[in-house]
C-alpha cells in the first residue's frame, strides 16, 4: 500500500535525480551549461539485442550506456540526438509549434540513424516533454560527449529480440511495417507451420502451355538441346560462362557482337609488307651478281683452256 510517508521518502530520495538520465550523469554539457531539467521529464528507449552481451550468469548486461549527445532547443524544434560509444543512433525532432503548454506529458518518437556499426542500428523508443514554458527560455545548442553527462537511466533501456531492422531495396533503406507485393510473375506463399514467406517464379501462358517444365520441354523441342555443361563444368545462375585466358599466356579474347575473337599475338608475323619488299630486292640483287659472277668465272675458265692449248704447242715446236 502506497502511503503519503512512503511518497514523501520516494520524492526525497529522488529530489536531486535528472530522470530520465542516469543518478551519476552531471547533466552539464561541454561548455558548462546545464540542461533544462523540465524538458525531459520520460523516456523508452529500445535497442537490439547486437548492443548487449551475457555474462557468465546468463544475464544480460549493456556494456555502452546511451545517452544525449546534442540537444537542440529553439522557438522552433526541439531536437534530442541519441548516441552510443561516439555515435550516433536515434533522434527526435519535435516542432515546438504542436507542442501544447498546458500538458506535463507529451510523447514524440525516437527516429533510429543510419550508422556505420549495423550492431547500433535500430536504436528507438519515445522520448517524453514537459511543458514548453519549462525549457523554451533555456534556447540553445548543448553538446555532450559521455554517458558521465547525460548518460540514459537503465530503467529506461529495453533490448528487443534480434530481427530483422531494415531493407535495403536499390540503395534506399526501408524501415517500420514493410508490406511485400506479388508482381508480375511473382507469387507469394506463407506457411504459418514454419514462419516461411516461399517466393515462386510464375511464368506466362504460352501456346497454352503455363507449366515451366512444359514450357522448357517445348523451348526445347523447337531450338534442340541448350549447352548445359563444357568440359562438366556448369554456367553461373544467371546462364553465363566465361572465359578466361591463362595469366602469361599468348591468347587474347576480345568480343564482338554475338561472338568472340580468340587471338595469339605470340604468333603474329615478325614483317611486314615493306620489310618483304626490301627483302624481294636483296635476293634479286644477289641473283644479278651471281649471274655477272658466273660469267666471269666462265670466260676465266676459257681464258685458261686457251692458255693451257698455247702453252702445248709452243712446247712442242721447241722439241
Amino acid at each position: 500500500m502506497i502511503t503519503v510517508d512512503l511518497l514523501q521518502t520516494w520524492f526525497s530520495e529522488n529530489a536531486v535525480r535528472r530522470f530520465p538520465l542516469a543518478s551519476e550523469a552531471t547533466g552539464i554539457d561541454d561548455n558548462a551549461k546545464a540542461l533544462p531539467d523540465s524538458l525531459l521529464v520520460g523516456m523508452e528507449v529500445t535497442i537490439p539485442s547486437t548492443m548487449t552481451v551475457i555474462d557468465s550468469n546468463n544475464l544480460e548486461e549493456l556494456p555502452d550506456t546511451p545517452y544525449l549527445s546534442r540537444v537542440i532547443i529553439s522557438e522552433y524544434e526541439v531536437v534530442i540526438t541519441i548516441a552510443v560509444d561516439g555515435i550516433d543512433v536515434a533522434r527526435a525532432t519535435v516542432d515546438v509549434a504542436a507542442l501544447d503548454d498546458s500538458k506535463t506529458l507529451q510523447a514524440f518518437s525516437l527516429a533510429s540513424l543510419v550508422t556505420d556499426n549495423s550492431d547500433y542500428e535500430g536504436v528507438g523508443g519515445k522520448v517524453f516533454l514537459g511543458p514548453v514554458s519549462g525549457f523554451l527560455p533555456y534556447s540553445g545548442v548543448y553538446t555532450f560527449s559521455s554517458p558521465s553527462q547525460t548518460g540514459i537511466s537503465l530503467d529506461c533501456i529495453h533490448s528487443y529480440p534480434e530481427c530483422i531492422r531494415s531493407l535495403n531495396i536499390g540503395g534506399t533503406r526501408v524501415t517500420g511495417d514493410i508490406t511485400l507485393a506479388e508482381g508480375d510473375n511473382i507469387s507469394l506463399d506463407y506457411d504459418e507451420g514454419t514462419n516461411t514467406i516461399t517466393v515462386s517464379y510464375v511464368p506466362d501462358e504460352v501456346d497454352g502451355i503455363s507449366n515451366k517444365e512444359e514450357l522448357l520441354d517445348a523451348i526445347t523441342e523447337r531450338f534442340g538441346q541448350p549447352i548445359c555443361t563444357i568440359n562438366g563444368v556448369a554456367p553461373d545462375a544467371e546462364g553465363n560462362f566465361e572465359l578466361i585466358p591463362a595469366a602469361g599466356g599468348c591468347v587474347e579474347l576480345e568480343t564482338t557482337d554475338h561472338g568472340i575473337i580468340i587471338s595469339n599475338p605470340c604468333a603474329s608475323p615478325c614483317c611486314d609488307k615493306s620489310v618483304l619488299e626490301n627483302l624481294m630486292n636483296d635476293i634479286q640483287g644477289l641473283n644479278a651478281r651471281y649471274a655477272r659472277l658466273h660469267s666471269y668465272l666462265l670466260e676465266a675458265t676459257s681464258n685458261v683452256n686457251t692458255l693451257q692449248n698455247e702453252l702445248s704447242i709452243l712446247k712442242m715446236s721447241m722439241k
